[in-house]
């Protein structure tokens, strides 16, 4: 991974920019310094940096003392070989006492106690005989302000003080200076070193150890009498200073024999405050005892001296955990670098059972400064290193240390550069434990590379607490912490202070913010005030909470802000939230874009870079984890390649905390490590796109299509599994079964189960294999602070249910194999295993398909229906199709499925109403809206053509409010009120009610008003009459339903249900028509055929049977001011396509001469289809709104059927001439003697007689279907030949005249009149197709023969 080193610091320019001053103000003697050096270049540079360091108004106290140690000692000769020595030797004196006022700490003091002395002693040593006395009187000044820090520098002091006893001629003040320190530092030693106490408590203390090289009360009494006596310098060099007595007690080890008794002795001095300068040299001392630890000691020995050294250690915890963890590091090194396994297990047991150092409670001190346990990251730091040494080894450890950070937490500052002890821990051979690592290294929050606020984070703080102008003291706060004491706890108060915003309640920050702001925000303000109002005005808008808010990703949320004013309030709801966002990204691992943030490494090309976001905005989950999971593929290898990696840091450090700026920031980088939190955050992308993927899937039931999307999860699940090291053969062998089986029809839902529940198994093994077993043992042994066992067991479930869930894929992959799971047994109890193996072919995507849209899937005559499939084909060749979608044949097939179970009843509604509100967007209407109301027909359409066999419902989505809406708009009131009686009569129909009872209200209508045809009625009158049609249905305790959608719903149904009716059983039974092919629904957008005298709806031929020459001849039916079905349904006089027809039938109107561009259109269609796209002939239904061919709609088309029989009889010679009774339009050919038949009794009385039953009727209307499969030809008085009875009679062989204008039929006294001609049932009379004819009696036939 390259690394980029070129780095720009925000934080740093604002480090410059508050700690910059105009110019630096030096004193006097500064000034004749610099002046005094000019020509010694490299002095000069050195003073001056010195200088500009020690003057500055925000002075860094430890840079000065390192600058003045460089400078003045650095470049004593040039001070000595000054021409003026003695007032640089003054200068150097106010130098040093100038370095004393700046000194904070003691540690500083120490470094400039120290650095005079030797400064002392050094100009002592020059030939120099002036200004001694002003040397000795400054550090006579300095031990008389600081005595205990000169105790530490007692030998530095003796030398310095002996030598200036002679040059300065003052040996009294020398001796008593010298005097004073090394009693003080007799006295400390006596006072606070007691090595014999320690040495009688000592177990098994050898009687060759010789007590009297020790100091004690002797050595000190000694010396503190000679001290006494003395007068003379010389004689001072012989008393103990302070690092010769630690050196006796160092180098008292040795005199111990035995490595135990030696090991306890350095453990004990490293507990002496005295001896915390030997610090580096005891652990020195102890490394060297333990290197030795397996040639010294027997394992038994070794593990004795474990005990004895961890109860030593255990007893320091309190106040020694510093040093304690020293030791721990040493001792444990020793150990585990060992090759004896039970001594590994006992220390690993020993390190536990210190328990480890929490973070405390995160503490905020006055000056805003975080507080907490120091030993809390060095604790983690040794476990981590220990952990390193051996991996897998040391695996007891790992996980003791996992289950400690869950027990107590972890709190890891910025300026810790933990990030180090992490890149040294990658380093490591942690392959084999790989997923137990990642758990640990998940919980540590330093997978960035910005130490200290840099780049968003200080921009979006900064702005925040600016808009405010600094005076908001909670924002100024939240700005300084972010900038200066940068760690993950800033999450939770950005969570709280918007608590606040929205509550007023500052009970939740009292904690986590200092008195001083607390106090702050105890009297709400003004601004407070209004911010608060706005905020809960922003939420409750959005329906959101504050964790929503927050919960959101940035995306949604810019997408909010978008829209709103850029005023005060909202510009600070909208960075606070910034600012978390970027926290969570910074420490949570949890990045607000995760393309950016890849983006910001060259590990990945912009290729790749493109290619995800390009995935991720088509919301391609599949392709968008499986390019992720291959970047984490890829970065795993390189976390875990065996050659070491090359850090890179350039950090800076603060000048003063008083400054506000970040006490450290800049860069730390390395690839491992870089490596590792891409993984991380890849990870948590990666499980919510699992997660959105899995809730696109309704696992309420499971059907074929779920299935294999269930399948394309498990195998992206499973490849997951590999990139990320975690196996499992017996998950990829049930997944392969799985996979397999897809192909398999007949599998039923018992050997799903078992398939899934194989899945399970394997995942909790998993469960186990890198969770349970692992952390069980540990977990049994881990102390805690709860006396109950059962608080024991309550926290280790608490552990696991935590680890699983932040773990990237057990717990996603389980709860979806759980809930399909649940599904399928719950489908077991609701379904037949006939039902479940229909539903495991099922598929929703499948229902529905616009007419207008395409889909290659469902785009078949089979699943549309012949008459979907077909206007799809028009729509495709640019037909005047209305806008409609189909509801496929699976849906009749799944019926039983869909209404048994309540949540693919719920999807099939919400997919019902995604496809009427599709069409709503299409055409501009609404569907239930009585200002622009979208009217739908609702047909069947079989795969197999069953004309007028099946319901039909027109002018759905009318209701009482919508109808009159309707109405009261310009030239729509007849048409309104005469679509609204028609929807309420094919709707009382439907439930049953006879036809004949809504005709009565018309004819009684007509004869009130004394109008012969329905197009003559007033719209008053037409709604009055729809009133008598309501009392129809109130009569049979029904009523139109007023809900636009029921009342779809319910014509659906109908529809569905008219399959399998009486009439469509025997139509299906008569045509050799499977029952199992069902019905399509076609719901299309109303053409109004009765919107005026100039509109109207009709049916034609492409081929008549009369017309002698080939190609295409227009012939058929229309009417004016009617919809579809009053053709096609045989209820009204026609009227004729062609001018030949109209010629011949001796009518006024034909479509050719009367709209002629209609007819020019159609017969275009008509060329187009058979001459050009080699159709045969057609029979096409349509409907036109005007005169104008643009007002022309295609409602159907299909192959005519076209009967031509070898063999058909015609009217033979007879000697008397026939009588005729009148003529209509003939279907079929030929001519037929037989007997008239009205009712379905004339049928059982004379089916058995010899004569041909010829069925006559008013009309020909769909239930009538039934009586003219039992008779041989048909005779109506209304309808024409395109009529679905007259269609049917020629699909069936059967001749017949329709649209008689003579026939009156009286149905109810089986009688009926041509002209005067009174004729009853059982009269004979004969039918002569070919011309239309019909006459009176019998007469002879002779058969003709005609080419095929």
């Amino acid at each position: 991974m390259k690394i980029v080193e070129q780095i720009e610091s925000k934080a740093l320019t604002a480090n410059l920019r508050e700690t910059r001053v105009l110019a630096i103000e030096y004193d006097a003697t500064a000034v004749w310094l610099l002046d005094a050096s000019q020509s010694y270049f490299g002095v000069n540079q050195r003073l001056r940096s010195f200088l500009d360091e020690l003057y500055h108004p925000f002075v860094n106290p430890v840079a000065a003392l390192n600058l003045m140690r460089a400078s003045v000692l650095g470049d004593l000769w040039w001070f000595v070989a000054n021409p003026d020595p003695e007032q640089a030797l003054a200068a150097i004196l106010h130098l040093f006492t100038k370095a004393k006022s700046i000194c904070k700490k003691e540690s500083e003091h120490k470094q400039l106690y120290a650095d005079y002395l030797e400064f002392c002693a050094a100009f002592c040593e020059q030939d120099v005989p002036i200004l001694h006395r002003d040397l000795l009187g400054l550090l006579k000044n300095f031990i008389q302000a600081d005595l205990p820090i000169f105790i530490r520098l007692s030998t530095q002091s003796r030398r310095t003080l002996i030598a200036l006893s002679k040059k300065s001629g003052d040996p009294d003040t020398c001796n008593a200076l010298l005097r004073d320190v090394l009693r003080a530092n007799l006295l400390y030693w006596q006072d606070t070193t007691d090595v014999n106490t320690w040495l009688n408590k000592l177990v098994d203390l050898p009687q060759s150890v010789d007590l009297s090289l020790l100091p004690g009360k002797k050595f000190y009494s000694h010396w503190l009498g000679y001290l006494d006596e003395i007068s003379d310098t010389d004689s001072f060099r012989v008393v103990p200073a302070f690092s010769e007595i630690a050196a006796l007690h160092r180098d008292y080890i040795s005199e111990f024999s035995s490595m135990s008794h030696r090991i306890q002795y350095i453990f004990f001095l490293l507990g002496l405050p005295t001896m915390v300068d030997m610090m580096d040299h005891l652990l020195w001392d102890l490394n060297r005892q333990l290197a030795d630890l397996y040639e010294v000691l027997s394992v038994d020995e070794v593990h004795v001296m474990i005990d004895t050294v961890f109860d030593l250690l255990k007893s320091f915890t309190e106040t020694h955990m510093s040093i304690v963890l020293d030791c721990v590091l040493t001792i444990g090194k020793a150990v585990l670098k060992g090759n004896n396994r039970s001594l590994h297990k006992h220390i690993i047991d020993k390190i536990a059972d210190l328990d480890f150092t929490a973070p405390g409670e995160v503490r905020i001190s006055g000056d805003w400064q975080i507080e907490v346990d120091k030993n809390h990251v060095k604790h983690l730091r040794t476990l981590l290193e220990l952990i390193a040494i051996n991996p897998l080894q040391n695996k007891d450890l790992l996980a003791f240390t996992i289950i400690s950070l869950s027990r107590h937490g972890v709190f890891i500052s910025d300026t810790d550069l933990f990030q180090k002890d992490v890149s040294a821990f990658l380093g490591a051979d942690i392959k084999p434990l790989f997923v137990q690592c990642k758990h640990l290294l998940r919980k540590f929050p330093v997978f960035f590379n910005e130490i200290g606020a840099e780049g968003e984070i200080r921009d979006a703080s900064t702005n925040l607490d600016e808009l405010s102008h600094r005076q908001d003291r909670l924002i100024h706060f939240l700005r300084k912490q972010v900038h200066t004491e940068s760690n993950n706890t800033h999450i939770t108060l950005i969570e709280r202070i918007l608590d606040y915003w929205i509550s007023l309640d500052p009970s939740p920050l009292q904690k986590i913010i200092p008195q001083d702001v607390w106090e702050s925000i105890q009297e709400v303000d003004e601004r407070t005030l209004i911010q608060s109002r706005i905020t809960n005005a922003f939420l409750q808008k959005h329906k959101l909470t504050g964790a929503d808010l927050l919960a959101l990703s940035w995306q949604k949320v810019e997408i909010i802000f978008a829209n709103l004013d850029e005023d005060f309030h909202n510009k600070r709801l909208k960075l606070l939230c910034y600012c978390h966002f970027l926290l969570k990204d910074k420490y949570n691992l949890d990045p607000y874009d995760i393309v950016k943030f890849l983006s910001r490494y060259s590990f990945f090309d912009a290729n790749e870079q493109n290619r995800l976001r390009s995935s991720l905005v088509r919301r391609d989950y599949d392709s968008s984890i499986r390019q992720m999971l291959g970047y984490i593929g890829r970065l795993n290898t390189q976390i875990l390649d065996p050659k070491p990696t090359n850090p890179w840091e350039n950090i800076y450090y603060k000048r003063h905390i008083a400054a506000g700026i970040p006490s450290m920031y800049g860069m730390y980088r390395e690839p491992k490590l870089e490596a590792m939190g891409m993984v991380f955050r890849l990870e948590n992308v990666i499980r919510r796109l699992f997660e959105r993927s899995i809730g696109l899937l309704n696992l309420n039931y499971i059907n074929g299509k779920t299935m294999r999307r269930i399948v394309r999860i498990l195998e992206i699940y499973d490849y997951a599994m590999h990139q990320e090291m975690v196996t499992s053969d017996a998950f990829s062998s049930a997944l392969g079964m799985l996979s397999s089986v897809q192909n398999i029809s007949s599998l039923s839902l018992d050997q799903y189960l078992d398939i899934f529940n194989l899945l399970k198994d394997s995942v909790n093994e998993l469960v186990n294999e890198y969770y349970y077993r692992f952390y069980d043992s540990r977990l049994a042994k881990a102390k805690c602070d709860y006396d109950c066992r059962r608080k024991n067991e309550i926290f280790a479930e608490e552990f696991y249910r935590d680890l699983l869930s932040a773990s990237f894929l057990v717990q996603g992959l389980d709860g979806f194999i759980t809930k399909i799971l649940e599904s399928l047994t719950q489908m077991r109890r609701l379904f037949s295993k006939e039902n479940i193996t229909k539903l495991m072919s099922y598929d929703p995507d499948r229902l529905f398909f616009h007419l207008y849209s395409r889909n290659s899937r469902i785009e078949n005559q089979v699943l549309l229906g012949s008459k979907a499939f077909f206007l799809k084909r028009m729509h495709q060749y640019e037909f005047p199709i209305p806008p409609g979608f189909v509801i496929t044949t699976d849906l009749f097939r799944n019926r039983n499925i869909i209404n048994t179970h309540p949540d693919i009843s719920s999807e099939f509604d919400q997919l019902l109403w995604d496809n009427l509100h599709r069409m709503e967007r299409y055409t501009g209407l609404g569907f239930g809206d009585p200002q622009k109301p979208l009217l739908f027909s609702v047909r069947s359409g079989a795969p197999m053509s069953l004309p007028g066999a099946m319901d039909t419902f027109l002018n759905i989505g009318l209701t009482d409010e919508i109808t009159l809406k309707l109405s009261q708009r310009p030239n729509y009131g007849w048409t309104a009120w005469d679509c609204y009686r028609r929807l309420i009569q094919s709707w009382g129909m439907a439930y049953g009610i006879p036809r004949d009872a809504f005709d009565n209200v018309m004819i009684e209508f007509k004869k009130k008003y004394d109008i012969r045809q329905k197009t003559q009625f007033s719209d008053e009158q037409m709604q009055e009459m729809v009133n008598g049609y309501k009392q129809v249905l109130k009569q049979h305790d029904l009523a139109l339903e007023q809900d636009p959608y029921r009342q779809l719903y319910t014509s659906i149904s109908h529809v569905l249900d008219s399959w399998n009716t009486e009439r469509a059983k025997l139509y299906r039974s008569k045509l050799h028509i499977a029952e199992e092919w069902g019905t399509a629904v076609i719901i299309q957008k109303m053409v109004l055929g009765n919107i005026s005298l100039e509109s109207g709806t009709g049916v034609l031929f492409t081929h008549a049977d009369w017309h002698k020459e080939p190609g295409i001849c227009l012939n058929g039916d229309f009417t004016l001011c009617s919809q579809g079905e009053d053709v096609v349904a045989g209820l009204v006089h026609t009227l004729p396509i062609s001018e030949a027809e109209r010629t011949h039938s001796g009518g006024e109107i034909s479509l050719e001469k009367d709209f002629p561009s209609l007819y020019q259109r159609l017969l275009r269609y008509a060329k187009q289809l058979i001459e050009e796209r080699k159709y045969p002939h057609q029979e096409i239904e349509f409907t036109f709104e005007g005169k104008s061919e643009k007002q022309l709609y295609i409602l159907q088309t299909r192959n005519q059927v076209i009967h031509k029989s070898p063999e058909y009889q015609v009217l033979g010679t007879s000697h008397k001439k026939p009588e005729s009774l009148g003529s209509g339009i003939g279907i079929g050919k030929g001519a037929l003697n037989g007997i008239v038949v009205i009712n379905q009794e004339d049928i059982a009385k004379f089916k058995n007689s010899n004569d041909a039953l010829i069925l006559v009727r008013p009309d020909t209307v769909p239930e009538d279907m039934t009586m003219l499969f039992e008779c041989q030809a048909l005779l109506t008085s209304r309808g024409g030949v395109t009529s679905h009875a007259a269609v049917t009679a020629t699909r069936l062989g059967l001749i017949g005249v329709v649209n008689c204008r003579d026939l009156v039929v009286n149905e109810e006294n089986s009688t009926c009149r041509i002209k005067d001609v009174q004729l009853k049932s059982g009269d004979k009379i004969t039918l002569d197709a070919t011309g239309g004819t019909i006459y009176l009696g019998h007469y002879p036939l002779q058969s003709v023969q005609t080419l095929v």
